[in-house]
C-alpha cells in the first residue's frame, strides 16, 4: 500500500515552512483554466470582490440535470454517528468517498463506500476535532499529489475567533485493500479569521478551487450566507484574513463541494441543494454570481454533507445519524 505524506519533493517545495504550519506556496502556473475568460494565471487567481447575489430561493427552476436520490445503503456502525462532510477519493477505480464527524469525536476520517462499509481510516495524530464540519479536496503544494482539506470552522457559540484548515496529502488507498488504519502528523495546519468587520463566524460548508488551490467557506447565517476565500498564494505561517468575495441569498448553509473540473457547484442547507453549472471552468467566485438551479432533493434529518463522485456523473448526500439506527446515503445520477 503505497501512502508517503511528507514526500521529498513537499519538502523542496515548502522551503522553509514546517509540516504543520501553512505556508505561502501556490500551485504552478501549470494549473491553466480552460474557459477563454480565464486563461492566464493572473485571471485564475483574481477574485470577484463585494458581489451580491440575489435570486428567490421560492422562484428558482428545478434543476433537469439530476435524477431523483436514490438509496445506495447504510452506515450501520454506530460509530460514525455525526457525518458532517463528504468529498470524493481519488484512487478507488468505483465511488468511495471520505467521511469526517463534528465536534467531540475522534479526529478520525473515515473510507466509505456507498453501500455504506467502512474500508479504513485516517486518524490525525496531532490534530483534535474542535468542530471539524466539512472536507473537501484539491491541489497543494505538489501538483502531482491530491491534497485533502479539513475544515474545522464550526463555531455556534461564537467563542473561536481563530479557525483551522488541516491540508494532507490524500492516502493512497483504493476499494481493493484490506482494512487500514492509517496515521499520519504530516499536516499543514492553517490557521484563518474573519475580516475584523465581520467579528466571529459559524460555517459549516469548504470548498477548495480544482484549478488554483483557493479555499472558500461559506457560513451559516439565517438569512443568508457569506462567500469567504484564502487565496492559496496569499496563505502564511500565522494566521491568515479572508477576503470576504460575496453574499448568497440562502439561510443555514451546512455543505458545499465543487467538481474536479470545476464546472459544477452544489450548496445544500437542511431543505435544499442549489445547483450551479457553467460550460467550461470559472472561479467559484463568478459562478456562485450566477442564478443557480435548485435539485430536487429528499430532505433528510439533520441532513449536512454533500459530494460529487469523482467523474462528475452525479453526488451524494448523508446525514448525522441523530435518531436512525442507520444513515441512508443518497445517490443523484446526472441525467
Amino acid at each position: 500500500m503505497k501512502y508517503s505524506i511528507c514526500s521529498l519533493s513537499l519538502v523542496f517545495l515548502m522551503l522553509n515552512i514546517s509540516c504543520h504550519t501553512a505556508g505561502d506556496i501556490g500551485p504552478s502556473s501549470s494549473g491553466k483554466s480552460t474557459d477563454t475568460n480565464d486563461t492566464t494565471q493572473s485571471n485564475i487567481n483574481q477574485l470577484d470582490t463585494s458581489w451580491t447575489n440575489n435570486f428567490i430561493v421560492d422562484q428558482l427552476a428545478y434543476t433537469s440535470s439530476f435524477h431523483s436520490g436514490l438509496v445506495t445503503g447504510y452506515v450501520k456502525d454506530l460509530t460514525l454517528n455525526e457525518i458532517s462532510g463528504i468529498v470524493s477519493a481519488s484512487y478507488c477505480e468505483s465511488d468511495c468517498f471520505w467521511v469526517e464527524e463534528d465536534s467531540g469525536n475522534p479526529n478520525v476520517i473515515s473510507l466509505l463506500n456507498p453501500k455504506g462499509d467502512i474500508l479504513g481510516d485516517l486518524k490525525l495524530t496531532d490534530d483534535a476535532d474542535r468542530d471539524w464540519e466539512d472536507i473537501a479536496r484539491g491541489p497543494g503544494t505538489d501538483l502531482s499529489k491530491s491534497y485533502l482539506y479539513l475544515a474545522d470552522i464550526g463555531n455556534n457559540d461564537y467563542h473561536y475567533d481563530v479557525m483551522y484548515i488541516y491540508q494532507f496529502e490524500e492516502p493512497e488507498v483504493t476499494e481493493k485493500d484490506s482494512v487500514f488504519h492509517l496515521a499520519t502528523k504530516d499536516v499543514l495546519k492553517i490557521q484563518v479569521k474573519y475580516p475584523d468587520s465581520y467579528g466571529s463566524q459559524n460555517a459549516e460548508a469548504l470548498l477548495v478551487d480544482p484549478m488554483n488551490g483557493d479555499i472558500y467557506i461559506f457560513t451559516k447565517e439565517n438569512y443568508q450566507s457569506g462567500v469567504f476565500v484564502l487565496p492559496f498564494e496569499k496563505r502564511t505561517d500565522s494566521v491568515n484574513t479572508l477576503v470576504k468575495v460575496g453574499t448568497l441569498p440562502i439561510s443555514k448553509v451546512t455543505g458545499a463541494d465543487i467538481s474536479r473540473d470545476g464546472t459544477s457547484i452544489l450548496v445544500k442547507n437542511y431543505v435544499s441543494v442549489f445547483h450551479w453549472n457553467s460550460s467550461q471552468y470559472q472561479k467559484p467566485s463568478r459562478i456562485l454570481q450566477k442564478t443557480p438551479d435548485k435539485v430536487r432533493y429528499i430532505a433528510e434529518e439533520q441532513g449536512e454533507s454533500i459530494g460529487f463522485n469523482r467523474d462528475n456523473t452525479g453526488f451524494y448526500t448523508m446525514s448525522e445519524l441523530s435518531t436512525m439506527d442507520a444513515v441512508p446515503i443518497y445517490w443523484y445520477a446526472r441525467e
